[in-house]
């Protein structure tokens, strides 16, 4: 039985309204490096590499989704130092200190449709249908902004989808996005501390 994959656009990426024109432009902006740093740029070339194939295999968008969080993840490391705290604990420092805002998000929506409105909000409305009863107990009062709820809901989709469980959502995509809307922002930040880090005497 050979690998059921063609190069035939993928049914699900034009039923949610994209086209492959505007997945290629997304997917090169994806790539490129601007002004990340040269280690936490590979990861997000691999994923505008996947956001390109969503077209052909719509799945990739996922799997697109959890390299940008390993590129932003990167990112947060870089800016932190230690290696050893948590990545869910950086995260939520960055937006505690306001380092990234709600204000960075481009607005983005596949259709018009209401039915095919992916527009990464589900994640803010569902909040606590990503965490089991007793892990709510540590949210007495729920995250009221979008930063605030992809500083908790990111970490926790990353660690389902690293130990095992699968993970595939149309809203991926706009949340590959979204990730690498908030890597750019920490981008100044990262290289100030670690310019700051060569000028230190020795």
């Amino acid at each position: 039985m050979g690998f059921p994959f063609t190069m035939e656009p993928d049914k699900r990426a034009r039923w949610l309204g994209l086209s492959h024109e505007e997945l290629e432009r997304k997917a090169a902006w994806l790539a490129e490096q601007r002004n990340l740093h040269v280690h936490t740029t590979q990861f997000f070339r691999e994923a505008g590499k996947l956001v390109e194939f969503c077209w052909y295999h719509y799945p990739f968008a996922s799997l697109a989704f959890f390299q940008c969080i390993l590129g932003l993840e990167d990112s947060l490391r870089l800016l932190n130092g230690d290696r050893d705290v948590k990545f869910k604990e950086i995260f939520a420092d960055v937006v505690k200190r306001g380092l990234v805002t709600d204000s960075i998000f481009t607005p983005f929506k596949f259709s018009d449709d209401p039915w095919k409105r992916f527009t990464g909000e589900a994640f803010d409305e569902g909040f606590d249908d990503f965490f089991e009863e007793k892990e709510l107990k540590q949210y007495p009062a729920r995250p009221k902004t979008h930063v605030e709820v992809l500083s908790h809901i990111v970490p926790r989709l990353r660690n389902l989808y690293f130990h095992g469980n699968y993970q595939m959502s149309p809203d991926h995509l706009i949340l590959a996005f979204q990730v690498r809307e908030l890597a750019d922002a920490l981008a100044p930040t990262v290289r100030e501390v670690r310019e700051s880090m060569w000028r230190r005497p020795i």
